[in-house]
């Protein structure tokens, strides 16, 4: 089983582009013979990790597109409900920085990362489907953490050996009451490499910002390894990038693929502002 990219998908690996019969076919209820579940399942446990639906649909029939995304969703797992089960990313005006919300609230840069801080949960796989794109930038950004570790012990095993050590995440995920004992606890490795696939759990800022508030301060060693990462992370050769045009939907492995967003602007309008819907689906 081939998980790792090498060389970054091209769009035609991964772009699934329904027709109008399609869509009314799911619509009722009823998949097209070839989107199967275990095709769909293919492409988010094997490389590439990821796949885009183009529907066509505008904005002007949402419910529409919710309902086909809902049933594409389906097929690769359950539904979870810590945010509900469809929740809408936009920005609401705030500032991860001075309040405990996830960055997905706001217009910035998420940076590459993984859903969840949490110690006991994370979503197996992620969806996204855009409603409205923004007026400029929001672009969305995959880039694939094995590779990484495939690069890191090559040339850096130390590196790689840092990332297994648990560290401590801020408490922003649903499902667990904030307190100084409740967040010393809140603690895991990046990198998780006890089962035959290795999983990986990234966000740089909310691991920064837990270590911070329980006042234990980062080695510097840990530290350098963050920015090997993040300079892995970073290069354009390593991302497939994606401008998300509404009625697309973007599903990926939440363990083996990290991903990001290009900080963003909405038009004047508030109607005319950049909707995303989230979901975090569990595996059967």
């Amino acid at each position: 089983m081939q998980l790792t990219w090498n060389v970054v998908p091209n769009p035609e690996e991964v772009i699934i582009q329904l027709d109008t019969s399609e869509e009314q076919q799911i619509q009722q209820g009823n998949i097209p013979e070839w989107l199967t579940k275990k095709h769909v399942l293919n492409l988010v446990n094997e490389r590439p990790g990821f796949f885009i639906v183009k529907t066509g649909i505008s904005d002007s029939n949402e419910a529409l597109q919710r309902t086909v995304y809902e049933k594409i969703c389906l097929l690769l797992g359950r539904l979870n409900t810590r945010y509900g089960a469809f929740y809408d990313v936009k920005d609401y005006g705030g500032d991860y920085r001075e309040s405990r919300i996830p960055v997905s609230q706001t217009h910035d840069t998420t940076g590459f990362h993984t859903d969840s801080s949490a110690l006991n949960y994370y979503p197996k796989y992620v969806g996204l489907l855009c409603i409205r794109p923004a007026l400029s930038g929001g672009e969305s950004l995959l880039a694939n953490a094995l590779d990484f570790l495939e690069y890191a012990e090559r040339l850096m095993p130390e590196c790689s050996a840092l990332l297994k050590i648990p560290v401590i995440r801020d408490i922003v995920t649903p499902g667990t009451e904030f307190s100084m004992e409740n967040l010393r606890a809140n603690r895991f490795p990046v990198l998780n490499d006890e089962s035959e696939i290795p999983v990986f759990r990234y966000m740089r800022y909310w691991i920064e910002r837990g270590h911070e508030k329980a006042e234990i301060p980062l080695p510097e060693a840990y530290i350098e390894a963050l920015n090997e990462l993040d300079k892995f992370l970073n290069k354009p050769e390593n991302q497939f990038r994606y401008a998300m045009e509404s009625g697309d939907m973007l599903i990926f492995n939440n363990t083996i693929l990290l991903h990001n967003r290009t900080a963003f602007t909405n038009p004047p309008e508030s109607k005319k502002e950049r909707l995303m819907v989230r979901t975090w689906i569990d595996a059967f």
